[in-house]
């Protein structure tokens, strides 16, 4: 039911010529999916290809088991991430948008793609965002990465890697697939408010 809905809001958006690159879509967006129910998160890992490598400036849909989750308060099992930067030892830095309340994420998507790499990244297959680490901790504009923020290992992840496309980078910011343990997502949201 929600893939279906999903479809009907991007039809609606194309029959009433909303402009996917500006920041007034990422709120219409957030206003339609609201609402959308529980997804079935392995669709989304099947439906996707396997990403090759994971490169800084993309977005990536994967499911996770932390290293040292039993001592960990809480955490995401299927996060969103932008890759910021990559390390040594096969991990990666990131922001993971499920930490954020969905307007705060609107916000901060908005402030990313600021730093796109093509002014029409919505249409295009190659785009990447041109933010890296040193950046969010300067420019106010970023600044709600701080309780984002993330690193991964990939031994770690226990599915595929799915890099979400360009055209997909603001509908995937709402919908409903985060899934966090031992915390229930109002209270991760709480959590995230008053780290900012």
């Amino acid at each position: 039911m929600s893939k279906e809905r999903i479809r009907r809001i991007k039809a609606l958006a194309n029959r009433e010529g909303i402009d996917m690159g500006s920041a007034a879509s990422t709120y219409w967006l957030m206003e339609q999916m609201q609402g959308l129910g529980q997804m079935q998160r392995a669709s989304i890992l099947n439906k996707g290809d396997s990403a090759g490598m994971i490169r800084p400036g993309r977005f990536y849909f994967f499911a996770y088991s932390p290293k040292g989750r039993a001592e960990m308060p809480f955490f995401d099992m299927f996060p969103l991430v932008y890759v910021m930067n990559r390390q040594s030892g096969g991990k990666f830095l990131g922001v993971n948008f499920h930490y954020l309340q969905p307007r705060l994420r609107a916000w901060f998507i908005n402030s990313l793609l600021r730093y796109a790499n093509d002014p029409e990244w919505y249409m295009s297959e190659d785009a990447f965002v041109r933010a890296v680490y040193p950046m969010f901790k300067t420019n106010k504009s970023l600044r709600f990465y701080k309780p984002t923020i993330k690193t991964y290992i990939k031994s770690h992840i226990v599915s595929k890697v799915v890099e979400v496309p360009p055209s997909e980078w603001k509908t995937v910011m709402f919908m409903p697939l985060e899934r966090f343990a031992k915390m229930s997502s109002q209270d991760v949201y709480k959590w995230s408010r008053q780290q900012l």
